[in-house]
């Protein structure tokens, strides 16, 4: 009563005459340009939403738990079951997998999330895969002993499991079997995703180790089993982690799922499987980034588009949820500045949770260095596990529900993303799609793009391309020595061979059965892998996505000037021609610093020349081979001509800039000698290398 008594005081103001008042504020700057915002989706985002905007929106009015699932794909019925914390655990051997395994359970995780190493998803034993793909970014996995060892005293039936296999799942899930049967266990204990996305490893590696179609009947063969033997398992995953990180945008990213996942629904029906059975092995995988509001809207409209394909299918509603598991993004992570990775996962991490993912993996802050230590695994844990039982936030439905500009934003990026699912239904689906190049052109030119804004600025990464650190001290990128483990690895493996005969049919209903009893009696992954796939053919080979994390084009610069002071003992110099008082030349002085630091210039600084000559002269004594006038564009007419001829005089090879870009004196300045013009709208990302260049930084 008391807040309607206040708010009877005030009139409620229209949008027209809000519009009036904030026009008025912007003195004479156009509204469309400083108060809307467009997006790499091509939406553009308006400064305030109304009732009006969810008009004609079809999705308002649904709830949670009942289709099209925008509101999350769980029921409210009594305490609200939270999400799991799903924690990727990417130990080199067995062994270490057990010890941070048992930790991370211990300590708060609700799920087990197993990395396998390169050679196991490709299915290739240690002692047949390349050096540095053993151990390489996850487990060295070839027996069922190796996978008793990662859990040792951890009843894998218990938790939730999530494994990314590569196109080496039937492999896995053989030895996966046999750990069951030594344990005592069955399949049908298990819960999780152990998955086959194989055209996500298409797209990610550009091969697979058989042709499409054989990668296709490996699916259908575990979704089989999986319904009859598993009903728990999920062992189809659509993964957009490839294309997130090689740039694409969410309306892109979210075409991509949807097209996967519609021809893998079609792939499973038309193998047998009944369209309900079908969709409920279906997990969907998802990065989110620091774009919070549309990384929410992002996962509110996967499950919308979702539904609509398995309604589309002839699925029952109740069958149009999926699982969906968040990894929060690699693409922004930095190696320089890495605490502020921390603060990226925090944000991404309460993202997921409010859109209502099923389980989260939170990176930890030293992955783009390193592999995680106990101290960064913590940190990463403890994210989820303070939003989750200390602030609550796994006790909330649907906490952006009803936000005008969340379920404007969840239904234009649905609208949009259908279209590009279209499209690519147009072009024979996406397997089709990927062998004619069409989502890697669209994330090629999604990456150029966002170059574009990290380049100039307008993207910014805090403690990579604005506000760097210099004096921080970097972490140590220690690592497994491949070189040993593959030695061990292969040794080990090799006398633990049976010579076990293994034959695997295509197309048998028995097969499953016949790997998991293979593994159980000796056979490796790779032995299992190769039975497979005999006789399947070529595999499959397309151009693959270029994956990328921002920051590297600006630590590619940093660790040049790195590399320079080792082998000569100083950074890049840049001196600071600053003019005038203290007031005249500090806001371009301060930008120049923040300009070069970035690529780890040591910048000179100091508190300003009345003098011209003098200051070409303290320029010449710094041996700095670039100078940079700071002051202000009404100064600059009297100050720049004697400046540069005096240092030009003095010290002809030394690059002269300008901080600013005073339009009406540009010519005049070139004339005089000035070589370069710093400022907000600048290319610093190729002006930073250029100078390198120029100053001859290899």
């Amino acid at each position: 009563m008391a807040r309607d008594t206040l708010l009877s005081d005030f009139e409620k103001p229209s949008y027209e005459e809000w519009r009036e008042a904030a026009t008025a504020a912007l003195k004479g700057a156009p509204f469309e340009k400083k108060l809307l915002t467009d997006t790499p989706e091509g939406i553009t985002l308006q400064p305030i939403f109304n009732k009006s905007d969810l008009e004609g929106i079809a999705h308002m009015g649904s709830v949670p738990g009942a289709a099209p699932f925008v509101r999350g794909s769980r029921a409210q019925s009594g305490p609200r079951e939270p999400w799991e914390v799903c924690q990727s655990v990417s130990r080199a051997t067995p062994k270490e997998v057990n010890d941070m395994l048992a930790r991370e359970i211990e300590r708060g995780c609700t799920g087990v999330n197993l990395v396998l190493d390169t050679a196991a998803r490709r299915g290739v034993d240690p002692d047949e895969a390349d050096e540095g793909e053993v151990g390489k970014d996850g487990v060295s996995m070839a027996t069922a002993a190796d996978l008793d060892e990662c859990f040792k005293g951890i009843d894998v039936a218990g938790l939730p499991l999530t494994v990314n296999c590569g196109d080496a799942v039937l492999p896995f899930i053989a030895l996966l079997g046999a750990h069951l049967k030594k344990a005592g266990k069955n399949p049908a204990d298990l819960s999780g995703t152990v998955g086959s996305d194989p055209l996500g490893v298409l797209a990610q590696r550009g091969s697979l180790c058989a042709p499409v179609e054989h990668s296709f009947t490996e699916m259908s063969t575990l979704a089989k089993w999986a319904v009859d033997n598993a009903p728990g398992l999920r062992t189809v995953v659509v993964r957009t982690h490839p294309y997130h990180d090689a740039g694409a945008s969410v309306v892109d990213e979210l075409g991509f799922a949807i097209a996967t996942g519609a021809q893998y629904m079609r792939v499973l029906v038309e193998s047998g499987i009944p369209v309900n059975d079908a969709a409920r092995q279906m997990c969907m995988e998802f990065s989110v980034d620091s774009r919070f509001f549309i990384s929410i809207a992002k996962l509110r409209a996967a499950r919308l588009l979702w539904s609509r394909v398995v309604e589309a299918f002839g699925g029952d509603e109740e069958h149009g949820r999926t699982h969906i598991h968040v990894r929060t993004s690699s693409r922004n992570q930095t190696k320089y500045d890495p605490w502020v990775n921390m603060l990226r996962t925090t944000t991404e991490t309460f993202c997921a949770a409010v859109a209502g993912a099923e389980s989260i993996d939170a990176s930890p802050f030293d992955e783009a260095v390193r592999e995680a230590d106990e101290f960064s695994a913590r940190i990463a844990r403890n994210t989820q596990v303070i939003l989750r039982e200390e602030a609550n936030l796994g006790k909330v439905v649907d906490p952006a529900g009803g936000s005008w500009y969340v379920e404007w934003l969840t239904d234009q990026l649905a609208h949009k993303s259908w279209d590009m699912f279209r499209e690519i239904e147009k072009k024979g689906g996406m397997s089709a799609a990927l062998s004619e190049g069409f989502p890697q052109s669209i994330c090629e030119t999604g990456a150029k793009e966002r170059f574009g804004k990290l380049a100039v600025r307008s993207e910014v990464l805090v403690g990579t391309n604005m506000h760097p650190n210099l004096g921080e001290q970097k972490l140590d990128p220690r690592g497994p020595d491949h070189s040993a483990l593959h030695a061990s690895r292969s040794a080990q493996v090799a006398a633990a061979r049976t010579g076990v005969s293994v034959a695997l049919k295509a197309g048998s209903e028995q097969v499953v059965d016949a790997a998991i009893t293979a593994a159980k009696d000796g056979a490796t992954l790779g032995e299992i892998a190769h039975a497979w796939r005999s006789g399947a053919g070529e595999g499959a080979v397309v151009k693959p996505l270029q994956m990328f994390r921002s920051a590297q084009m600006f630590e590619t610069l940093r660790e040049r000037s790195e590399n320079h002071e080792s082998e000569t003992g100083a950074r890049p110099k840049v001196f600071l021609a600053n003019m005038g008082p203290i007031p005249q030349h500090k806001p371009r002085a301060d930008f120049t610093r923040g300009f070069f630091e970035v690529a780890g210039f040591d910048v000179v600084g100091n508190d300003g020349f009345d003098d011209p000559g003098a200051a070409a002269d303290a320029t010449v004594d710094s041996e700095a081979p670039i100078a940079v006038i700071c002051s202000t564009d009404p100064t600059y007419p009297e100050l720049v001509p004697p400046f540069v001829r005096r240092l030009k005089e003095k010290a002809p090879g030394v690059i002269v800039v300008l901080a600013g870009y005073p339009k009406k004196q540009i010519d005049s300045h070139k004339e005089t000698g000035v070589d370069e013009f710093i400022h907000l709208r600048a290319d610093n990302h190729g002006m930073l290398s250029a100078f390198l260049d120029k100053i001859g930084v290899r």
